[in-house]
């Protein structure tokens, strides 16, 4: 019985090791093609930070957030994305996943509204209030969408209290391609 025990483990454990291997690299080979995947997938990430742009706003009139010359988001990271100035565009149709961040200044107890559009359609919106004697405040905005390819993705802000233009201290968008 000992001789049969000790060729069952002399057989089976090289071959269970193999097994473990093969399963291993299959892991591995999974993880590897995942990673490629996710960072070849379309993706834009535009940023503008130490930023003084001001905003002229009118009370509940939404206005592109941009400079006169559509370089506002001066740091960038593009893939398969175009820009046309500060307005992104959607390479391939399909769910897109992104974050807009923003940090502004205008006054005390100010009602703003942010939003990311595409061509006319909003894709999602948030407000934020500055609270009395702060005089800034940061908003984060995540949102889902599908797009199309060749549609237009861009941001926007309105004052809901007043006239009060806003001051864009810092902002970013990140936005990816989920699937086709």
């Amino acid at each position: 019985m000992r001789k049969f025990v000790f060729l069952l483990l002399f057989v089976l454990v090289p071959f269970i090791a193999n097994a473990q291997t093969t399963i291993n690299s299959g892991i591995t080979r999974q993880l590897m093609l995942l990673n490629e995947d996710i960072t070849n997938r379309a993706h834009a990430f535009l940023q503008a930070m130490d930023s003084s742009l001001v905003i002229d706003l009118t009370q509940n009139e939404w206005l592109p957030i941009e400079n006169p010359t559509g370089t506002f988001f001066a740091e960038s990271e593009l893939k398969d994305f175009t820009t046309l100035g500060d307005t992104l565009v959607i390479p391939i149709s399909g769910d897109y996943f992104g974050m807009f961040s923003l940090s502004i200044t205008g006054g005390d107890d100010i009602d703003f509204e942010i939003r990311v559009s595409h061509d006319a359609t909003v894709i999602a919106k948030m407000g934020l209030t500055i609270p009395k004697l702060a005089g800034s405040g940061n908003i984060t905005l995540p949102f889902f969408h599908e797009c199309s390819a060749g549609e237009k993705v861009f941001m926007e802000i309105r004052n809901l209290t007043n006239d009060t233009d806003a001051t864009i201290v810092h902002a970013f968008i990140f936005i990816r391609l989920l699937h086709k």
